[in-house]
């Protein structure tokens, strides 16, 4: 992945305000390449971050390094999504791509594993890039054990027949309201309905991207009590 070697190699990179930088390399601690590269990323695929977004950008790193650096993880894993280029011919075993994402998942949410159930009907092999879905329920994980409650696990299933399938990942979390349902899935959204810490905004854009990648569509119901992300192929 390529990163800036100088700032004046990107005049784009200077619509990012002074003040912003100064707060994350003074304040924070945070080394400027690692900034200025991370500002960059964004800035070369067409998400500039300025005025609104320097405040998300803010709000996400709070005062903390580790918060910062989560931003930074996000960002990364958000650009090496968009740009990926899915092989030619892709196929997964996807019991075993629902199991990593589990373990990746539950590694960085140690205190809230998640319950995983499979209809044994769907085929383990499917003609989709395993590295795509993956990299989707791996970030919607993220989401849901972040929002489910103490006590009440986020579930993922799998469902359907044969090549017919669906994963939902499944939380307790706060309803999105029918307003912002639109921008679910956007760069650096942020719910309203979520009152605790939230964190870069990146996942479920990342989530979406990566869904679309592998031939996918990610959508957000809510029934009853609980929240459904639902990743199914696209009808052919």
């Amino acid at each position: 992945m390529e990163t800036p070697s100088q700032e004046s190699s990107h005049p784009r990179a200077a619509s990012i305000g002074p003040h912003f930088v100064n707060r994350l390399t003074h304040d924070l601690r945070v080394p400027f390449a690692a900034v200025r590269s991370a500002l960059y990323l964004l800035e070369r695929h067409g998400q500039h971050v300025s005025g609104p977004r320097e405040k998300k950008w803010l709000e996400a790193a709070g005062s903390s390094l580790s918060s910062f650096e989560r931003l930074l993880r996000a960002v990364d894993i958000h650009v090496q999504t968009l740009t990926y280029n899915c092989p030619q011919a892709p196929s997964c075993d996807l019991h075993e791509v629902i199991n990593s994402s589990l373990a990746l998942a539950q590694d960085t949410n140690a205190n809230q594993p998640a319950v995983f159930s499979w209809d044994p009907r769907v085929d383990l092999i499917q003609p989709f890039d395993g590295n795509m879905i993956l990299t989707a329920v791996r970030q919607l994980l993220d989401n849901a054990m972040r929002h489910a409650s103490v006590g009440k696990p986020p579930e993922i299933k799998v469902i359907g027949s044969g090549v017919a399938w669906e994963i939902a990942v499944i939380n307790d979390g706060p309803v999105i309201p029918e307003s912002e349902r639109p921008k679910l899935f956007t760069p650096f959204f942020h719910s309203q309905s979520h009152l605790g810490e939230q964190g870069p905004g990146l996942g479920l854009s990342t989530a979406a991207l990566a869904a679309a990648k592998a031939g996918c569509d990610l959508t957000y119901e809510r029934v009853g009590p609980h929240s459904f992300f639902v990743l199914r192929p696209r009808p052919a």
